[in-house]
Parts: structure tokens; sequence; C-alpha cells
């Protein structure tokens, strides 16, 4: 099989997709992410995105299990590993205010460059791409369709004036060259290593990241005051990330080792436990048992991916 040895350079204007899609994602910043590689021409399946950016084995839970959990967490290593996948991420902040007209007639200008000449996405709600704009607005796609609450249609540049406006930034994404397979699948799994064993790196005030939001998630679930629809939102997207990480394994695409077989094993069992454990309908106690149950199987992960990296290098002889 390829292992990319030789970098891919990025396809020019001219080879750009005219449709500009953001897959239904559960995790909206992967469907941002994909929706421009797809506008670039890439054909990087959703499986490599997720995994070798790291996206794939985050976990992030708020105290009281509030819906932000996916969202309120350092994205920086993400964004480094997304420059292997061909895609060059950069944060704009949203910080324009009544009495700072420059700043905000810089978003607005930025952010309308961005969308011709490459992709913007709205970091709001959730994570939605700028289709297009005009003299009063930014128009967003919706992943999930227009019946979806959680997603709005369009930004108002006057909203952005207001403090309470609910629009946090804007991520830029252009195309820059393809890393080796074997450079993007060691990123991917060490950014995951250190998502694992330095979990205090990734977390803002008020939330856990990593094995750690396990036991924020269980907390809050045996005091009973916990958002429910947080519960449900975490678990759907912790979930998706870990099946797209038992696929991504399933079709490992260099030898196949017992490590590898186990991830795969580890990583769908745990998607499993914890998409069940979104049902609205099913009791605390069931849902503490089925996130107990997806917390210690996860707890093997840290030294079967060690293990993975580690044949790696010895195979690519990496330092």
């Amino acid at each position: 099989m390829s292992t990319e040895t030789t970098r891919n350079m990025p396809p020019s204007s001219s080879t750009r997709s005219n449709a500009l899609k953001q897959p239904p994602f559960n995790a909206s910043f992967m469907g941002v992410v994909v929706g421009a590689a797809r506008h670039y021409g890439s054909t990087i399946s959703p499986q490599e995105f997720f995994c070798e950016s790291g996206f794939a084995f985050a976990l992030n839970i708020h105290f009281e299990i509030c819906p932000s959990g996916p969202y309120c967490w350092s994205h920086v290593p993400v964004l480094d590993c997304l420059r292997n996948l061909g895609i060059a991420g950069s944060y704009m902040p949203a910080k324009g205010t009544s009495t700072e007209t420059t700043p905000l007639q810089n978003v607005i200008r930025d952010g309308q460059l961005a969308v011709r000449d490459a992709v913007l996405s709205v970091e709001g709600l959730d994570h939605q791409i700028v289709s297009d704009f005009d003299t009063e607005k930014f128009n967003l796609e919706l992943p999930w369709g227009p019946d979806v609450p959680a997603t709005t249609t369009q930004v108002l540049y006057k909203e952005l004036q207001d403090n309470n406006t609910s629009v946090f930034g804007f991520y830029r994404f252009d195309s820059c060259e393809i890393a080796p397979k074997h450079i993007r699948v060691l990123a991917g799994l060490e950014c995951a290593l250190s998502m694992y064993n330095n979990s205090d790196q990734f977390p803002l005030e008020g939330y856990s990241f990593g094995l750690d939001g396990y036991n924020t998630w269980i907390t809050a679930l045996r005091s009973g005051s916990y958002e429910k629809q947080g519960h449900w939102w975490n678990s759907m997207v912790w979930s998706e990330c870990r099946k797209f990480a038992s696929e991504y394994f399933s079709d490992w695409q260099f030898s196949v080792t017992d490590e590898t077989r186990s991830l795969a094993g580890c990583y769908e069992e745990v998607a499993d436990l914890i998409g069940k454990a979104s049902n609205h309908e099913i009791s605390d106690s069931e849902k503490i048992g089925l996130v107990t149950q997806a917390s210690e199987l996860e707890q093997h992960a840290p030294h079967l991916l060690g293990q993975v990296v580690k044949q790696l290098k010895e195979e690519f002889n990496v330092a």
C-alpha cells in the first residue's frame, strides 16, 4: 500500500468543487474541516481526518455536563495536526463591540476575504461553514437541516457588536501540502497520547478532559443534578468519535498487530456503550453503568496507542 512518501500539492482554486457543503457529523468542527477538504478536492477519508488530527480521541466534560463540552477545549494541537492533512486552520475571535468599530470592521473584512479565498466557518452554538455573504450578514450552511434549533442560518454583522452575541469567533481554512502518510499517523496518535497523558493542557476552567472527563461525567450523573440535554449531546459526539477511531484501526493501513486489533475492538465497544448512554429513556443508574464500563475499557487505550507509535517509529526509522 502507498504511504505517500512524497508530498501532494494542494489543488489550485480552479480545481475546487463548486459545492461547499458541511457533512452532518455530530462533531460539527470536524464537519467543517471535512467540508473544507472536499471543497479543495481532498479524498482523505473522515476516519483519517478524525484520527490523524487527534480529534477522535478527545473527551471534554463540564462538571454539570453542559452541552458545551464538545466545543470548549483547546483545539490548537488538532489544528497543528490538520496541516499534515492539507488543511491549514487559523482562528479569528469575534471581539468587535459598539465602541470598538475598527476591530469589528476588521473581523467583517477578513471574514469576507476568507469566504472569497478560502473556507470560513463560524464558531457559535455550533461550528458552521459560511456559504456566502452580503452587505448585512454571513450566510451559513445547515449541517443537520433547518429544523435543528442549535443551528442558525445567518450571522448579522450588527449582532457582532453585541457583547452577548452567541458568535465567539471564526475559523479560516486554507489548503496546504499533505504530509506523507506515516507522518500524519504518527502526529495524530501522538496527539491522542497527549490527550490521555497530558490532559490538563486541553480543558478550560470548569471542564475535565480525557480519562479525567469520565470521572467528572460519572460524578455528575450520580448527583442527579446535571443537564439532560448536555448528557445526550456529549454522548452523541464522543460516541461518534470512538466509532471513527474503531473504523480507522479496523482498516489499519500498516502492519496489523495485536494492538491495532485491540484498539479497533476497544473503541467499538466504547462507542456502543456511550451511544446507549445517550438514551433519554433510561435511568441515571443505567447511564452510570454504561459510562463506567466505557471508562474502564478506554483506560487500556493509552498503552496500546503507545505501542503502536513505537512500532511505527521503528518501521519508519523515526526518532
